[in-house]
Parts: C-alpha cells; structure tokens; sequence
C-alpha cells in the first residue's frame, strides 16, 4: 500500500465525494460503462445507491484516499469483484 493511503468503507456523508471520483474516472478511462456526460449529478441518488450496497450482508464499497484525496473505489461481493477503478495521480 502507498504510503499516506487509508482504505475505508464507503459512508453515505461520502455521496458528493464519490460522484466526482466517478466523474473523474468517466474522464480519464474508455472502460467505464458510463460516457463523460452521461453520469446523473443527483448526490441523493448516489446516497441511495451508497445505502443500497450498505445494507446487504454480502457487498462492501471501499475508498482509497491519499492525503485526503479520493484515488479509488472497488466494490466487491459476496464471490466476486463488482468494480475496481483508480485514478492515475502518478
């Protein structure tokens, strides 16, 4: 691990911060399932979505932050990764 990198779950006060980590990547990768553009900017759905993944036993969000900064998420299920995405900040 990076020094300085704190992995955590994902809390729903996170809604604003991981929408622009989403943005972001929407920017920087053709893989995303999602066009720069196209991401809905409602931070109360990505609070619903946030509280969707929370309450299932079997599915966990993480966040990698680096001195504060968000450099990537992965989600994971019970058998399987969901998604993994970074940023590239170096």
């Amino acid at each position: 691990m990076k020094p300085g990198m704190t992995i955590r779950e994902v809390e729903e006060t996170d809604a604003e911060a991981l929408l622009a980590l989403h943005r972001a990547l929407d920017q920087e990768t053709a893989f995303m399932l999602i066009e720069p553009g196209e991401r809905s900017p409602d931070i109360e759905a990505e609070r619903e979505r946030i509280r969707n993944v929370r309450s299932r036993s079997n599915q966990t969000l993480l966040v990698a932050d680096i001195g504060g900064g968000w450099w990537g998420m992965s989600r994971f299920s019970e058998d399987h990764i969901v998604a993994i995405a970074t940023q590239h900040i170096w």
